[in-house]
């Protein structure tokens, strides 16, 4: 069920970036930067902090930073440890 999810979550993001592919050129940078925040909050176990860039949506499912910490800390996709960085169009992590 988790490994359902955290798919499903990947398609989410992919399609947020996506949509911010058609966003303007000013828009890009900033959106771009609250990603990277929360990953860097990732990488240092501070889930208070990233869930503060969760969306409403995120939030709503998992309803404290501890939940969602503890479905980051299970996750296999390298967010929390590995460190993630923009590259070019997307996202790496790992």
């Amino acid at each position: 069920m988790l490994s359902r999810f955290l798919s499903t979550l990947t398609v989410i993001l992919a399609l947020l970036l996506a949509t911010t592919a058609t966003a303007q050129e000013t828009e890009k940078p900033a959106i771009i930067s609250t990603i990277q925040s929360q990953f860097n909050a990732f990488s240092k176990d501070n889930f208070e902090q990233a869930f503060t860039y969760a969306s409403p949506f995120i939030k709503s499912l998992f309803g404290t930073p501890k939940n969602f910490g503890v479905m980051v800390s299970r996750s296999s996709h390298g967010t929390s440890r590995g460190g993630c960085a923009f590259s070019g169009t997307a996202f790496r992590c790992g």
